[in-house]
C-alpha cells in the first residue's frame, strides 16, 4: 500500500488532538497497571471518569508515530437515556478527538485521519488505511505525547479477548458512544461480522447489516437498547505473542468506515447540561426513544494480563513515569 511521507503522517496524527498540554507529562505504564475507569449516573447523564491508560499492555511509538500514551484524569459525559433522531444526524467525517470511550479506558475516534488527508469519504482516506501500520498489538495508538489520546480506529482486540469474544457469538459491549448508545465489537447476531448495508448490498432494517454510521436498529439484541453501534473490522486474539504493529491495522475496505463517521443520537431537549461531544445536535420533534431500559453503571475491569502477554519489552515500559512533553 502506498505511504505518504512520515512527516505528513505525524502531522496528521497530531492534528486530531485539541491543543496539547505543556510541561511535565505523566505517561501510562505499558503493562496496564495505571488503568482507572468508573461511571456515575444522574437524571440525564452517564459520566465516565478515566485516565487515558488502557488496562492492557500497549506499545508506544510504532513506525512513523512517535507518541506515547499519556495519563491524566478525564471525564466523558453522554446521555443516560439516548434518543434517536436521523433528522439531527451529526457528521463526523472531519471530527478529530474522542467520539466514545471503551471499558478498557481507551478512546474511540472516527475514521478521520486529520486535515492532511481531509474529510474521510472513502477507505483510502481513512485512518486505518493511512495509519494502520502504527496501531499496536491491541489495535490502538496515541495522537500526541502531551495529553490523553490513546485511541482506537479499529476493533479493540485485547478488550475483546478479555470479554471472551468468540466467532459464533454477538460481540460484547466494549464501550459507549458520545450520543449515549452502546458500542459493540465487530460481531452481530449469531457472530456475523457486521458490515454496512451499503457494502453488502443488503436492506437496512431487514438484513443483518449496519447503516452508514455503523449503527443497527433492533429490539432483539436483548441489551435494553433499540439502537447501537459496532466497531467494524477484523481483530487478533492471543494470550501469547502478538504482532506490533497489529497485522489487522490497515484493515479491508469491506469494513469501512470501521468506527462512526456519523451519529444518529441527539441531546434530549429536557437535559440540563451538555455532552462531552459538542458536535451533537439537540433533538427535534422527530426524535424517538433509543432504549426500552438502560444499563446501570459499568464497573472497572481487572488489569488484563493475558492478552498479548508475550509482548514483553522492557525498553517500552515507561512505568507511569513523568517526562517532558515534546513540542
Amino acid at each position: 500500500m502506498p505511504r505518504l511521507a512520515s512527516v505528513a503522517v505525524v502531522a496528521a496524527i497530531a492534528a486530531l488532538m485539541p491543543t496539547a498540554l505543556v510541561g511535565a507529562t505523566d505517561y501510562c505504564a505499558t503493562d496496564g497497571s495505571d488503568y482507572e475507569y468508573s461511571e456515575t449516573l444522574n437524571t440525564y447523564w452517564r459520566k465516565i471518569t478515566y485516565n487515558g491508560c488502557p488496562n492492557h499492555r500497549h506499545t508506544n511509538a510504532i513506525g512513523d508515530n512517535p507518541n506515547k500514551a499519556v495519563k491524566s484524569s478525564m471525564t466523558f459525559r453522554v446521555p443516560r437515556y439516548p434518543m434517536y433522531d436521523e433528522d439531527q444526524q451529526v457528521d463526523l467525517s472531519s471530527q478529530g478527538g474522542a467520539i466514545g470511550v471503551t471499558r478498557a479506558g481507551t478512546q474511540i475516534y472516527s475514521p478521520y485521519g486529520g486535515p492532511t488527508y481531509g474529510t474521510v469519504t472513502k477507505y483510502s482516506k481513512s485512518a486505518p488505511y493511512i495509519e494502520g501500520d502504527t496501531f499496536d498489538e491491541c489495535g490502538a495508538h496515541s495522537s500526541t505525547s502531551s495529553s490523553v489520546s490513546y485511541h482506537h480506529h479499529i476493533p479493540p482486540s485485547c478488550l475483546l479477548q478479555q470479554l471472551n469474544q468468540t466467532d459464533s457469538a454477538h460481540s460484547p459491549q466494549v464501550g459507549w458512544a458520545a450520543d449515549g448508545f452502546p458500542v459493540y465489537g465487530p460481531r452481530g447476531p449469531n457472530g456475523v461480522m457486521m458490515q454496512t448495508c451499503t457494502e453488502t448490498g443488503g436492506t437496512y432494517g431487514t438484513d443483518v447489516c449496519t447503516d452508514d454510521c455503523t449503527g443497527y436498529w433492533s429490539t432483539l439484541i436483548g441489551d435494553g437498547y433499540n439502537y447501537r453501534y459496532y466497531i467494524l473490522g477484523t481483530y487478533q486474539i492471543s494470550t501469547g505473542d502478538c504482532d506490533a504493529p497489529i497485522s489487522d491495522g490497515e484493515q479491508s475496505s469491506a469494513y469501512y468506515p470501521f468506527t462512526n463517521v456519523c451519529m444518529n443520537g441527539c441531546v434530549p431537549t429536557d437535559a440540563t447540561g451538555s455532552p462531552s461531544l459538542s458536535a451533537l445536535n439537540d433533538c427535534s420533534g422527530s426524535a424517538v426513544d433509543g432504549y426500552t431500559s438502560v444499563t446501570g453503571e459499568l464497573s472497572a475491569l481487572d488489569q488484563n494480563t493475558e492478552a498479548c502477554s508475550g509482548n514483553i519489552d522492557e525498553d517500552n515500559d515507561d512505568s507511569g513515569g513523568a517526562g517532558i512533553a515534546p513540542p
